[in-house]
């Protein structure tokens, strides 16, 4: 088992701007087992990375980077599409890590993740979403194209909003709250690191993530310790309050749920944290279930009891909330590309809205889609 657990490689590929600070971090972590790679048409950005592992996407913009402009990141992904190639061989499972709203997280990643695809791995996206606030709607707008091309070419993906990110943590300074979808993105890698390569005394392993994530859809990952006598139970609501991704994790169908403690962990403890989480999650009778609990030895005193949720096709937050609109904008974009039609049809407490009259014009389908 141990065997087959080390012919697994993972890879990261952080594209442009936003993926490139990422990989940044990680480059500082201790991740064994898992490889790192930047791609950006910003030649001097990508000179700087710390990351020794570098694709650059040339092209016509010689280096420049891609302006803003996604077809002119997707253009240099294609045209450096043999380095693509290179990079992701031997490759089982990749996560692509991407800033959506530019040129080259918008334009590139979906080129990365249809390769990646094409050559039957497993692909996991990782996206950011602008500030709205900010940086504007047309650069929204953009983003939401990106993110319809990343949920087609990708087997698993999550979205995660700095506009969100920054009103949770509003009292922190903006640079450390940012930095927080980066360490969101580290504790993701490292969950299902420890889920693929690690030996556990109830088991999980690399076919079991493919059996949540293959068809995973909209997914989240969260992770919580817990100390001292209500550990168990800590742990879980520690783990669910850290979600910050846009979909909520409950009414799942296809979870895995790993437990990491010390050997002094009782029945009991296992078991309230297995209600808590059903309580949380409302896991049906009929989910696809995976269970794993890995024993920490005396070096990991600081984490005796820590839990870690993979939970796929995930539902919004909020049904009336902006991502709702945005996702049925998405859903009806690939719609339209099947039946060459265009209809933005919103479904609210079980009726349906055929009018726009609720829906921001950012948010509806623009005359040229």
């Amino acid at each position: 088992m141990q065997y087959e657990s080390n012919r697994i490689k993972i890879k990261i590929i952080g594209v442009g701007g936003a993926g490139t600070n990422m990989i940044n971090l990680l480059s500082n972590e201790e991740i064994n087992d898992v490889e790192l790679f930047v791609a950006n048409t910003d030649y001097q950005d990508l000179n700087k990375c710390s990351c020794p592992n570098k694709i650059f996407l040339g092209g016509a913009t010689k280096g420049f980077g891609a302006g803003g402009d996604p077809k002119v990141g997707r253009e240099c992904a294609l045209d450096s599409i043999e380095d693509i190639k290179e990079a992701l061989k031997n490759t089982d499972v990749l996560i692509v890590a991407a800033g959506l709203g530019g040129g080259t997280g918008t334009g590139a990643a979906p080129v990365i993740c249809e390769e990646a695809k094409k050559m039957g791995i497993l692909v996991i996206s990782y996206v950011t979403i602008p500030f709205e606030t900010i940086e504007g709607k047309a650069r929204t707008n953009i983003a939401l194209d990106g993110l319809m091309s990343i949920e087609k070419y990708s087997n698993s993906y999550m979205v995660l909003s700095n506009e969100t990110l920054v009103q949770k943590y509003s009292k922190f300074p903006f640079y450390e709250a940012l930095r927080i979808s980066n360490i969101t993105l580290k504790n993701t890698i490292k969950v299902i690191r420890d889920i693929v390569f690690e030996t556990e005394y109830i088991n999980l392993d690399f076919n079991d993530l493919k059996q949540v994530l293959n068809n995973g859809n909209k997914i989240g990952v969260v992770s919580g310790v817990g100390n001292g006598q209500n550990r168990a139970e800590q742990a879980v609501v520690n783990a669910f309050n850290n979600n910050l991704f846009l979909y909520d994790i409950k009414n799942t169908n296809n979870i895995i749920i790993n437990l990491r403690c010390d050997k002094t962990t009782t029945y009991e403890e296992i078991a309230i944290a297995k209600n808590k989480i059903d309580e949380i999650i409302n896991i049906q009778d009929d989910s696809k279930l995976f269970f794993g609990i890995q024993y920490l030895d005396s070096s990991h005193r600081d984490k005796l009891f820590e839990i870690n949720v993979v939970a796929a096709n995930l539902n919004s937050l909020d049904e009336n909330s902006k991502i709702t609109v945005l996702e049925n904008r998405i859903l009806s974009n690939l719609e339209a590309e099947k039946t060459n039609s265009i209809n933005f049809i919103r479904k609210s407490n079980n009726k349906d809205i055929e009018s726009n009259d609720e829906v921001p014009d950012l948010y509806l389908p623009r005359n040229n889609e």
